[in-house]
């Protein structure tokens, strides 16, 4: 199984700084559902940077020829138990959209407070299933490039705002990225 190893390609992607994939217009897109995968920390941050990740990618896969959907996952299941719910709803037309592949997506923000302020870590970990296979067609673990300081007077909406203004062309990068996968790998 190949592990998408995005680091060096986002690098280049954000040197470039811009982020335009071709658009297909395909008659049925297939349809991605973009899932939150359970963070044991809950800290709230990751639940609304996961709203930013998810829409960033959105765009990203909608403009390489995908439909992208997104939602919170429920706890506990594995991937084969999610993969069989997903078919066992879609045979029973319980899905008004059928998700041809899943994005299982977990963002981990941490804060480890110093004198000069707050030193902040966050990263984009997860993979990509295509729902009919089960096959992994993705597996990613991206942090943030840069160290993070907010000033020691940076408050919880401070600190999100800071965490948002640099996610989101990672976000960006990862969902280009994704899109061309999906396109290389989808007959």
């Amino acid at each position: 199984m190949r592990v998408l190893n995005v680091l060096f390609l986002l690098a280049l992607i954000v040197s470039a700084g811009t982020f335009s994939a071709p658009s297909f217009v395909a008659a049925n897109p297939k349809t991605v559902l973009i899932l939150s995968e359970p963070n044991s920390q809950g800290s709230g941050i990751s639940e609304i940077l996961f709203t930013t990740v998810a829409k960033r990618i959105s765009t990203q896969l909608e403009q390489a020829g995908y439909t992208a959907e997104q939602a919170v996952r429920g706890s506990g299941l594995t991937d084969p138990e999610l993969l069989a719910e997903l078919k066992a709803a879609r045979e029973k037309g319980k899905l008004g959209r059928v998700a041809d592949f899943v994005a299982l997506i977990q963002i981990t923000a941490n804060t480890i407070l110093e004198e000069k302020g707050a030193r902040i870590r966050v990263e984009i970990q997860g993979r990509m299933l295509d729902v009919e296979t089960g096959d992994r067609l993705a597996l990613f673990e991206l942090p943030v490039p840069q160290q993070l300081i907010a000033p020691a007077d940076c408050n919880r909406s401070c600190i999100l705002k800071l965490l948002q203004d640099n996610i989101e062309s990672l976000a960006d990068g990862l969902g280009l990225i994704l899109g061309q996968r999906l396109n290389a790998t989808d007959p």
